[in-house]
């Protein structure tokens, strides 16, 4: 997750964003991030992977249900256990989102705000409880179940 933003004077991770500018300015540059992704893959095949708190904005919710509802866009929830998705987090130390004094707790809070939204806006939720690969596989079957065909550039054939 990198940002070039002029207000940032550079790069800048989500996290450093969120820490330096706080959880408001970081949430305005997503949003305009995420609009200016949708308008630039328009037509095209891409992956767009969203993730913390992206979708609790609801002009965010907006435009991904528009690009879904008109066919030019396919939700995938990608859903690990709430255990592993703190662990992963924390691997880069306490990131500003969570109350210092108290991650645990603030990362539970903010999973079960979160994942509602996520639950909701998903044309289809796949647990990666193993390998990519198995995560993968289990995607296309699931998209495949529901009569979901990804086509990728330049191939003949879905996947």
């Amino acid at each position: 997750q990198v940002f070039d933003e002029p207000g940032c004077r550079g790069s800048h991770s989500a996290r450093s964003i969120h820490a330096t500018h706080g959880a408001r300015y970081f949430r305005s540059l997503e949003r305009e991030a995420l609009g200016s992704v949708v308008a630039d893959i328009s037509g095209k095949t891409a992956v767009l992977s969203l993730g913390g708190g992206a979708l609790l904005q609801q002009r965010n919710r907006a435009l991904l249900r528009r690009e879904q509802k008109a066919g030019r866009m396919v939700l995938v929830h990608i859903r690990c256990a709430k255990q592993e998705a703190y662990r992963r987090i924390m691997r880069q130390g306490i990131p500003a989102m969570l109350d210092a004094r108290k991650p645990r707790q603030s990362f539970v809070a903010l999973w079960h705000e979160r994942m509602p939204a996520y639950e909701r806006l998903a044309d289809v939720t796949v647990w990666n409880r193993s390998t990519a690969r198995r995560c993968a596989l289990r995607l296309r079957r699931d998209l495949d179940a529901k009569g979901i065909t990804l086509l990728m550039e330049g191939s003949k054939r879905g996947v």
